[in-house]
């Protein structure tokens, strides 16, 4: 393990780093309303008036990759894990979730811990005194097993042997 970020309170460890996927996932109204808006213009033009109550049909996608953005702003990027460091005495983390906050934990406050099984990835479910950190191991460029392990299940990482 290579402690190789420096911070104040000592050098820290990278031991995950998720996926850029959720933040590409937040984009997805873009795309949705470049192609929404150019059919609602042809659609007025050419739909007669009987048609009309179809039109706002065409926005459906733009309303629910809306309703996406909004729950990933305020409830997915809020406890997911974007980067978790270890500080070099073992007892502390630092994790930044993808809203950019830091929050830095002490390992033993972990309370409780669950692996959930997806049909294509893992989810680590950690709770940190009373809040609730996920951590995704789909497509991570930087993820440590036996690392998060330890600190799932609350238990102090060596980082002399390292």
């Amino acid at each position: 393990m290579i402690f190789d970020f420096a911070s104040p309170e000592g050098p820290l460890a990278l031991v995950y780093q998720a996926s850029e996927a959720t933040y590409q996932k937040a984009n997805n109204w873009k795309l949705s309303t470049a192609v929404a808006i150019p059919a609602a213009t042809m659609a007025y033009f050419t739909l007669s008036a009987p048609y009309w109550p179809v039109y706002p049909m065409l926005f459906l996608p733009v309303a629910y990759n809306l309703y996406d953005l909004a729950q990933l702003k305020l409830i997915v990027y809020k406890t997911e894990v974007y980067k978790m460091w270890l500080y070099q005495n073992g007892d502390q983390i630092l994790v930044q979730t993808f809203d950019g906050m830091f929050h830095r934990m002490n390992i033993i406050d972990n309370d409780e811990h669950e692996i959930v099984e997806n049909k294509d990835h893992l989810v680590f479910v950690m709770n940190n005194s009373g809040r609730e950190y996920l951590l995704r191991n789909k497509n991570c460029p930087k993820i440590d097993y036996d690392i998060i392990d330890r600190l799932m299940k609350g238990i102090r990482v060596d980082t002399q042997k390292f």
